[in-house]
């Protein structure tokens, strides 16, 4: 099991997004769209040493007084290592740098996408583009992975715009 923190898609984006690649689901491993969902922070396979930065972010949220930030999710495709194919998000930043007040600034530039396909290497995702979508982020949820790339929503962190 392995822990991290997300953005929840709203059900119908999901079905947009995945009609742009469903018709490679003979040749590629779809996600199902149920899964989607934006991944701001890998947490690794526990929580407990991260207990006090989930409170700080708890805090920060409550805390927040700049209306519901925004994200922008779509474009051209991309891919990490030929396995993964994934939306682009933009407009990220200020959730980026809530998180990062909270959990510090991760060793390694962690990108914010959204996984489309995973599992093998692929080929032809690089002229596939998605619409772009312009989402309000009411919150921050952390998600525990199980048994099948299953996700469990856990907890909320909600936005007090």
């Amino acid at each position: 099991m392995n822990y991290f923190l997300g953005i929840s898609i709203p059900a119908d984006i999901q079905r947009a997004l995945y009609a742009v690649v469903e018709p490679m689901k003979d040749r590629w491993p779809l996600v199902s769209p149920k899964k989607y969902h934006v991944t701001v922070r890998f947490l690794g396979k526990s929580i407990s040493s991260h207990t006090r930065a989930l409170y700080q972010l708890s805090h920060l949220l409550q805390g927040w007084r700049q209306g519901l930030p925004t994200m922008v999710i779509g474009g051209s495709l991309g891919s990490f290592r030929g396995s993964v194919v994934y939306a682009p998000v933009a407009g990220f930043l200020p959730i980026e740098q809530v998180v990062n007040q909270a959990f510090g600034t991760p060793n390694a530039r962690q990108t914010p996408h959204m996984t489309l396909v995973k599992g093998k290497q692929m080929a032809g995702w690089e002229s596939l583009w998605t619409p772009r979508y312009d989402l309000p982020v009411p919150c921050i949820s952390l998600f525990q992975s199980g048994q099948g790339g299953e996700y469990a929503e856990i907890d909320r962190y909600v936005f007090a715009a």
